[in-house]
C-alpha cells in the first residue's frame, strides 16, 4: 500500500529522504517506509551503508503533525 498524498500541489509530499537511524517518526507498510515529521511525509531510501542519527529527534513537535496522518491511513488498511 502506498500512502495517498493528501495536496495535490504539494512538492514535499512524497519526496525521497535518506533513511536515519532512531526515527520516532518512522512508520511502514509493505511496500514503503515513511518519515511523518512536521507537515510532509517523506519516503525514505536506504542509500547510505552508515547511517547517521535521525535530525528531526530533538526537534520540537510541530503542531500539525503529519505522523497522525500516516497512522491513520496504515490503520484503516490494516
Amino acid at each position: 500500500m502506498k500512502i495517498p498524498k493528501r495536496y495535490r500541489t504539494s512538492r514535499w509530499e512524497g519526496k525521497v529522504k535518506w533513511y536515519t537511524k532512531d526515527c520516532d517518526y518512522y512508520r511502514k507498510t509493505d511496500e514503503e517506509e515513511y518519515c511523518g515529521w512536521v507537515v510532509a511525509f517523506k519516503i525514505l531510501s536506504r542509500g547510505r551503508n552508515k547511517l547517521r542519527k535521525c535530525g528531526f529527534r530533538d526537534k520540537k513537535d510541530e503542531e500539525y503533525n503529519v505522523v497522525k496522518y500516516l497512522d491513520e491511513v496504515i490503520n484503516q488498511n490494516q
